[in-house]
């Protein structure tokens, strides 16, 4: 039906959720119109805590673990003994994708197009910034589990699968003016990457890095808002080398075979 939040821009992209194409628009427009409306009469069988729930999960950026889903969409309405039955109600309905990570875990997403339209019914409901605030404190309390523990291989891992929602998460503090807490989510990521180091490489002690240590003296001068913007950028490229060094494991494995 769709591709997966996987490798497309986090949340908060512009664009409206169900798009329609300047070529073909005589024939765009009314298969888009048909998607709506199969969309409208799935949303309208759920029942109300479904739909609530549904909403709410809209705020997550390349999916989420079922710890993620009670701490963030549970409130008003939803106990957080509830969240695993009703995402699993809402898989069987083929409005959420269940799937496993590289280590087993279980793992959710939504559909880009059911994402979008998921957040026009979040925004429609006036919970918006509550919910997008609670992501932000979720996201902020697992890089603060994370920071003690980054030389441990596994760490680093996990906010690397996190990483479209630790940058949902400081755009949001960004946006509501919360720059300490954008700074300390920056800081204790910043601290994960460099003690941890990327995936599949050996953790090195900040000190034997001559290369971190003349990053950590450029930017500390910055100003907050410049500096979360600088580990943003950061982030992004250490994402990108590790994926670049997924690839080159993976043809490397098939190269012995």
């Amino acid at each position: 039906m769709d591709r997966s939040t996987h490798g497309r821009p986090a949340y908060g992209a512009t664009g409206p959720a169900f798009p329609t194409a300047n070529r073909r628009r005589s024939v765009a427009i009314p298969r888009q119109q048909t998607l709506r409306a199969a969309v409208d009469w799935s949303y309208d069988l759920l029942s109300e805590p479904q739909q609530r729930l549904f909403n709410r999960l809209s705020v997550f950026a390349g999916g989420w673990t079922l710890e993620a889903a009670e701490a963030v969409c549970s409130g008003d309405g939803i106990e957080p003994g509830d969240v695993l039955d009703m995402v699993l109600q809402l898989v069987r309905k083929s409005l959420v994708v269940a799937e496993e990570n590289r280590d087993g875990a279980e793992r959710y997403r939504l559909l880009e197009t059911l994402r979008q339209y998921a957040h026009e019914r979040l925004i429609e409901a006036g919970e918006i910034e509550t919910v997008r605030a609670r992501h932000a404190t979720c996201y902020l309390t697992l890089a603060e589990e994370a920071a003690p523990r980054s030389t441990l291989r596994a760490w680093p891992e996990r906010l690397l699968i996190e990483h479209d929602n630790l940058r949902a998460a400081m755009r949001w503090l960004l946006e509501s003016n919360a720059v300490e807490q954008a700074v300390r989510l920056g800081g204790l990521l910043y601290t994960v990457w460099v003690f941890g180091g990327l995936p599949h490489r050996r953790p090195r002690p900040i000190a034997h890095s001559t290369r971190t240590t003349r990053s950590v003296t450029r930017v500390s001068g910055l100003g907050p808002a410049r500096l979360v913007r600088w580990l943003c950028g950061f982030l992004q490229r250490r994402q990108r080398r590790g994926q670049r060094q997924d690839g080159a494991g993976g043809r490397g494995a098939a190269d012995d075979r």
